[in-house]
């Protein structure tokens, strides 16, 4: 019984400090993935009277984003099962990251649907690759929450993304030089932060050969 109870106790702590290392590390990605996604909308205001578009050459551009978007989902929820979350994840951030960049040099609506398509292709397989990895993490029972932490990010994105843009119109001179100074630390960021993660296996490996003490007086 004093087994199984400290055996059980292991678990609980382990379970507690996968999420609170997990869960608000997702939770931020989510957040700028969802600000990224949606700030064209947000920079219609005025981008489409700049560059001369029509509603149709717009409408055209945001529609291009899904087009990749759809179609790459499944492949890369696949290689974050089969590769490596860490490194698809982190591949993801910082590819977003500079065709987000390169959008805000766009001059042409061939640009803008070139922009839009390829980062669709570059974003795609962020939201499935994050919910195969939670998979990897958290027991069917614990998986409700672990995805609902994930969904908040939306509203909390909505909540930052609309005054956020509201400012920035305000600035004027300064919205390029702090989009762009923006993304990079969005790109550079994602590859810090995605390297704090683990996979599954190796994470494995590293408590085979270093278990926690707890869990070492237990099986003694």
């Amino acid at each position: 019984m004093q087994l199984a109870s400290d055996l059980n106790e292991v678990g609980v702590r382990a379970r507690r400090r996968i999420a609170l290392r997990l869960l608000p590390f997702v939770f931020l990605m989510y957040v700028v993935n969802f600000l990224d996604r949606v700030n064209v909308s947000y920079a219609n205001l005025r981008m489409s009277a700049d560059l001369g578009f029509s509603d149709r050459a717009f409408g055209l551009g945001v529609g291009m984003f899904y087009v990749t978007y759809v179609l790459f989902e499944i492949p890369g929820a696949v290689i974050v099962e089969r590769w490596s979350a860490r490194k698809w994840i982190a591949r993801i951030m910082i590819s977003w990251g500079v065709i987000t960049i390169l959008a805000g040099f766009v001059h042409s609506a061939g640009q803008f649907y070139a922009a839009r398509f390829f980062l669709g292709a570059a974003e795609s397989s962020f939201f499935p690759g994050v919910i195969v990895y939670l998979t990897h993490w958290f027991r069917m029972r614990e998986r409700c929450w672990a995805i609902a932490c994930l969904y908040s990010a939306i509203p909390v994105s909505s909540l930052i993304g609309s005054p956020l843009a509201g400012w920035l119109f305000g600035v004027h001179w300064l919205v390029a030089s702090f989009g762009f100074l923006a993304l990079v630390l969005v790109a550079a960021g994602g590859l810090i932060l995605t390297l704090k993660i683990q996979d599954p296996l190796v994470a494995a490996k590293t408590l085979a050969k270093n278990p926690p003490q707890s869990a070492a007086l237990a099986v003694d």
